[in-house]
């Protein structure tokens, strides 16, 4: 056992010094060079990782249907994955920006609404999706000033971990660990303080089955009840990917919570009313979707109905 953590931790320093490498070359590519090599590093993958193309294709599929015209499957698929390996390039150039240069790559729609909430002293959750860059929207609303933790899982290389984590830091993004979201989450709310939250991720059992892009997904339920308990708003936000490089970021107007009704159903309302501006979202530029992950692996039970 001693010999096999000594080379899991050999394998964690190997890591962190090639992201290290990594993050060294793109200071030199510059934010565009670092767009095209993402771009390049995701078509390799995208060419020599079968499985996860399948899974792409099939998600693709499945939410899309007839609205795909004849030949544009691959090339969905081929786009979705460049615009994950841009997102990932442009996330390690974090270390040479700064909040100045989140401002000036991402431009918002409706950001009166962060700006309204913020003078009613409200505290607010950011809900978001794997659509376009995730982790520049969180930068970008820390570059207007106002503070936002970012909830994440714990990488399993703690050097990674903290390394990304520094990264965040740089922009004005904390963080809030799922493992302490019940009690951190709602401090920060009560410090006025914006919570932001990927909310596209199969929850397994343990989520609402919400309809999204049509067929019933497991939708995690947390979002919704720190909204309830906490009697805080709801604000989807995605950003898209423009052809100059730079961002157009998106925000719904605030989705209140009625904590008067039962929390159940008030759950499953907040979670449907968030989980289908999504859904529009990614109908809309369905390049920029992360198809490859396994959005409806669990199944609803009682007969595939939809259930809470």
């Amino acid at each position: 056992m001693k010999k096999r953590g000594g080379m899991i931790r050999v394998k964690h320093r190997l890591e962190d010094i090639g992201l290290a490498l990594i993050v060294a070359s793109l200071g030199v590519a510059g934010f565009r060079g670092a767009q095209k090599i993402g771009s390049f590093l995701a078509t390799l993958w995208y060419r020599y990782y079968r499985r996860r193309v399948d899974v792409a294709k099939e998600n693709i599929r499945r939410a899309l249907g007839d609205a795909i015209p004849p030949g544009r499957l691959d090339e969905l698929a081929l786009l979705s994955f460049r615009n994950v390996g841009m997102t990932f390039m442009e996330f390690a150039r974090f270390p040479y920006m700064s909040a100045a240069d989140a401002a000036r790559l991402v431009r918002f729609s409706n950001v009166e609404v962060i700006h309204r909430l913020h003078d009613e002293g409200k505290g607010a959750l950011l809900v978001t999706g794997h659509l376009g860059n995730w982790e520049l929207l969180g930068a970008a609303v820390a570059s207007l000033g106002y503070p936002i933790s970012f909830v994440v899982g714990r990488q399993g290389n703690t050097l990674v971990d903290r390394r990304i984590n520094r990264y965040r830091a740089r922009m004005g993004v904390q963080i809030i660990y799922h493992g302490a979201a019940l009690r951190e989450i709602p401090r920060a709310l009560r410090r006025k303080e914006f919570v932001a939250l990927l909310a596209d991720q199969d929850a397994g059992r343990s989520g609402l089955f919400v309809d999204f892009l049509g067929t019933p997904a497991s939708t995690p339920r947390g979002t919704a009840h720190f909204a309830y308990r906490c009697d805080v708003p709801i604000v989807f936000g995605a950003t898209e990917r423009l052809a100059d490089g730079t961002h157009f970021a998106r925000l719904s107007e605030p989705i209140y919570p009625d904590t008067t009704a039962d929390e159940r159903s008030e759950a499953l309302r907040l979670t449907r009313a968030y989980t289908d501006l999504l859904a529009a979202e990614v109908r809309r530029r369905p390049e920029q979707y992360f198809w490859p992950h396994r959005r409806w692996k669990t199944k609803p039970v009682e007969g595939g109905r939809i259930h809470d």
